[in-house]
Formats: C-alpha cells, sequence, structure tokens
C-alpha cells in the first residue's frame, strides 16, 4: 500500500509540474508582416498583375457594385455545411474555385467582405491549403466607400492561371 502512494504521489507531482512548466508559460509570439491592409491602399494595387481582388459578398451584393477589377467568390464557394456548417471545403474544389477567378499560387489575394467575417475565412481557408500570400482589406466595403474608391458593374476579364494547384510544395500533398 505504501509502494503504491509513492508512485501515485510521483505521479501526481510529475503531472503538475507538467501542467506548471507549460499551460502557465508566458508565450511570446513572432510578430510578422500584418495580413490587414486600409481600403486607402487598395487603390494603387488594383489592377497590379500579381494581385487579385475578391469581393466576398454574395453574387447579388457583387452585381450591384464592386471594387473595379475584383472578382466574386462568395463564401459559399469555399465552404461545405455537410456534416457541420462552414466546414473547409476540399482542395478539388478550392483549387477549382481559385482557378476560375485567375489565382494561382504566386498570386496576392486581396479580400474584402461586407459582414467582417467572409473575408478572414478566405485568409483562413487560404493558408490551410498552403497560400500565405493573402491579405484582408480593413472594414471591408464600407471603409472602400469611405476612402472614396470608386465601384463599378463591370465584370473584369478573367485569365486562368497556368498552375491550377494550390500550392503543393507548401501542403506537402502529392502532384
Amino acid at each position: 500500500m505504501r509502494l503504491m502512494v509513492k508512485k501515485f504521489s510521483l505521479f501526481l507531482t510529475l503531472v503538475m509540474a507538467a501542467a506548471v512548466l507549460t499551460a502557465c508559460n508566458s508565450h511570446e509570439y513572432a510578430k510578422g508582416e500584418s495580413k490587414l491592409i486600409e481600403a486607402k491602399e487598395l487603390s494603387g494595387l488594383a489592377g497590379a498583375k500579381d494581385s487579385v481582388i475578391v469581393d466576398m459578398r454574395s453574387a447579388e451584393e457583387y452585381a450591384d457594385g464592386h471594387v473595379l477589377g475584383a472578382v466574386n467568390i462568395p463564401v459559399s464557394d469555399i465552404v461545405i455545411n455537410v456534416p457541420v456548417k462552414n466546414m473547409l471545403t476540399s482542395e478539388k474544389k478550392i483549387q477549382k474555385v481559385l482557378s476560375a477567378a485567375g489565382i494561382s499560387n504566386d498570386t496576392r489575394v486581396l479580400a474584402y467582405d461586407a459582414d467582417k467575417m467572409s473575408a478572414a475565412r478566405m485568409l483562413w481557408t487560404l493558408f490551410m491549403y498552403g497560400h500565405e500570400n493573402v491579405m484582408v482589406i480593413n472594414g471591408g466595403i464600407d471603409a472602400i466607400q469611405k476612402a472614396g474608391i470608386a465601384r463599378t458593374q463591370d465584370i473584369p476579364e478573367i485569365v486562368p492561371p497556368f498552375s491550377k494547384r494550390v500550392n503543393p510544395a507548401r501542403t506537402g500533398w502529392p502532384r
């Protein structure tokens, strides 16, 4: 019995030490480049060959007016709702959606929305598939309007990218 108490005490001491050393540790995370861009900076990037502006609003909202050159990728195109709502969609579907929007592995993606969530969802989705060259327009369409950036109903000509794959070198998936 005494041996069992000693073993239990030793085990409890090790568990407590592990909890103190890991859970109570203050971490400093590396500060990287911000993934937010101010709306006023968008004017200088519109039409850049290496950038695609993505309007994450619904097709109807996009048709009512969007930033010149912006393509429309509603959030419903990058999620699935089975078995649970708002799940990450498949790599194959993401490749198809991005390719149809003219986005390649080397494209800088600048996303905006109206709900302060959809553009962040695009950023997260692209991060999950290894595409880190993505930024969110701070404040979405409201900030774009306040910055005085003109809106249009013209649909841009989309040039499909050469590579349709989402950066396979970063994901480790087979080519």
